[in-house]
């Protein structure tokens, strides 16, 4: 008999990480671009901001071309960081805190967060004296960049999705998703959490203060870009595989380069397990955890995570009794066909 499109969009858009499992069974065939175009519907953006489907068609796929077939930061990565983002405004009461265009803000830099990522992060552009970092004085170099391809792709007649806002609307949204995108900078992390949890224990975020709604954005788009972390274990594994493989090609090329070889990059002298369970420690948790205190929907992520963190303790008791000439930090290769991820909504098991 077949199913309505809203019901394959909740079958889809709710499932925990569609995309990691390639060959998912109807209706769950949709494609990214498709997803992505839903979401935009479902959330009436289309609608509110008079927004030409087929400009948002063009706009998407101009996105999608931009996007690298790195291991981890491909247009994959940056359709789960979306659908997390959907979710919220979806499931928690994030929307309340919004104006509608915050949501267009939070959606679009979503899906331009990491346009043109090459694979190879700030360090190393840095230390390399890259082109890019040279135009970006060494500061937030690939955010920076993710940010100028955004706006470059929305200068096109064909794929400006802002083409019917307001003057006054353009600033607004151009200063939203530059200050969200930029929020993805690792190195911005510990200050962005402390601003936010400054905050949020000692007040109320109310929706008229614009100054409260652009640090919702910058938490949200940050928490989404890494909620791989709180994914059910099978999925967690899956995206720190593909991860952990880009780090250690970016380790390759910093050898091959005569560059000074970044933390947890050496393929011969490395430890993805210490690794995550460090950035679990350090990262995933205390953002989450201050999340879900503004939205209580998040328990469960948190849950996930400290789930993720004992899988990880246990992989390296089982490493430390296993074979003593196979020394922990031997890398493992992707799996070709990840596990099927369970259906659930994303912030409650999410980036």
């Amino acid at each position: 008999a077949g199913l309505c499109w809203c019901c394959v969009l909740w079958l889809a858009i709710r499932s925990v990480s569609l995309e990691t499992l390639p060959s998912a069974p109807p209706p769950l065939t949709l494609t990214k671009v498709t997803l992505t175009m839903i979401m935009f519907h479902e959330l009436k953006l289309v609608d509110e901001f008079k927004i030409s489907g087929s400009t948002l068609l063009r706009f998407i796929n101009a996105c999608k071309l931009n996007y690298r077939p790195n291991p981890y930061h491909n247009f994959k990565h940056a359709i789960d960081v979306l659908q997390v983002c959907f979710m919220f405004l979806k499931t928690t009461k994030l929307r309340e805190l919004l104006l509608p265009v915050d949501s267009l803000v939070l959606m679009v830099s979503a899906i331009c967060h990491d346009l043109e990522h090459p694979g190879l992060n700030n360090n190393f552009q840095i230390n390399a004296k890259t082109s890019l970092a040279v135009l970006y004085n060494d500061v937030s170099v690939l955010e920076n960049h993710h940010c100028c391809l955004a706006f470059q792709i929305l200068s096109k007649q064909e794929e400006n999705i802002f083409v019917n806002l307001e003057s006054a609307q353009w600033q607004e949204v151009r200063h939203g998703m530059i200050s969200a995108i930029l929020a993805t900078d690792m190195t911005k992390h510990f200050e962005l959490v402390g601003r936010f949890k400054s905050y949020s224990e000692t007040a109320k975020f109310h929706k008229e203060r614009k100054d409260e709604r652009q640090l919702l954005l910058e938490m949200i788009v940050h928490a989404a870009d890494i909620s791989n972390l709180t994914r059910p274990q099978p999925v967690s594994r899956v995206w720190s595989d593909l991860l952990f493989e880009e780090y250690l090609q970016q380790g390759d090329e910093e050898k091959r380069l005569g560059l000074p070889v970044s933390p947890y990059m050496d393929r011969d002298h490395t430890d993805q397990v210490k690794m995550s369970i460090n950035f679990v420690d350090f990262i995933g948790l205390p953002l989450f955890t201050a999340l879900a205190r503004e939205f209580v929907e998040l328990t469960q992520s948190v849950e996930n995570l400290k789930g993720n963190r004992k899988w990880w303790e246990t992989r390296r008791a089982e490493l430390s009794d296993g074979d003593p000439s196979r020394p922990p930090s031997t890398p493992q290769k992707p799996p070709a066909t990840p596990p099927p991820p369970p259906d659930a909504p994303a912030p409650q098991a999410t980036t």
